[in-house]
Parts: structure tokens; sequence; C-alpha cells
């Protein structure tokens, strides 16, 4: 296997029933546009 360096921000998980209905807000508190699921 490659090697490969993954930085990433801190770290917020949302867990949980009905956490689906979420993911636009979290989408929007992050400006961001396009998500890698």
């Amino acid at each position: 296997m490659a090697g490969f360096v993954y930085t990433a921000q801190p770290a917020r998980v949302v867990f949980g029933t009905g956490t689906l209905a979420q993911v636009g807000a979290e989408a929007e508190r992050l400006a961001i546009r396009r998500a890698l699921v």
C-alpha cells in the first residue's frame, strides 16, 4: 500500500436517531458545498 498523509480538522461526531436530518445544517455550518461520504 502506498503511503499517504491525512490531515483533518478537529472531529465533530453527530450521532443518534434523527441526525440524518441535520446533515444540511452541518454542511452549512462548515461552509462546504460537497461532501465525501
